[in-house]
């Protein structure tokens, strides 16, 4: 009996043990998120550009859409949203090329609600990204590093929930 309370002791001694050893969480994992988030948001802004689109829709005249034109033409403005981050403090801003699909227009938001007209500089075609120049000195560049120097096991490791992310997505 005295055997079996002692090993009951060191199970439970042994059990809270390892329940009181600190292990990442989601609420690490959002810490973390968040402290990025406030290191970054400056650099981060809102990519809108609209292109115009013609299309045509059929009338339905029964009969007499045969003796006359039974079709529409019709024409409509489309805002395309995206993000991109700020380059350097002349104005330069990196974005996805896709975004800019047949634009007419495009304006750049920033975090803090200002709204600027973009230039487009160019596109590269390699890459996928685009480059836009708005004018305002005051910008918070991004901070860009080599993606070559990033180990994404070392946080799947430490969060094993984002293991599926990370690998899926």
């Amino acid at each position: 009996m005295k055997i079996l309370i002692v090993i009951s002791l060191i199970n439970c001694l042994f059990v809270s043990n390892l329940f009181s050893q600190k292990t990442p969480t989601l609420e690490n994992l959002q810490a973390e998120i968040s402290q990025l988030i406030h290191l970054v948001k400056h650099s981060v802004v809102t990519v809108s550009a609209k292109s115009t689109h013609c299309y045509t829709i059929g009338k339905n005249g029964g009969l007499l859409s045969f003796f006359k034109n039974s079709h529409e033409e019709k024409k409509d403005n489309f805002w395309t949203v995206g993000s991109g981050v700020v380059y350097n403090q002349e104005g330069y801003i990196i974005t996805r090329s896709s975004i800019l699909a047949d634009f007419e227009e495009i304006k750049i938001t920033l975090c803090n609600g200002k709204e600027f007209e973009a230039e487009y500089i160019g596109t590269d075609e390699n890459t996928g990204l685009a480059i836009l120049k708005i004018d305002d000195k005051n910008l918070e560049p991004t901070l860009i590093g080599n993606s070559d120097q990033l180990h994404h096991n070392n946080l799947e490791q430490k969060y094993p929930v984002l293991e599926e992310i990370l690998v899926s997505g």
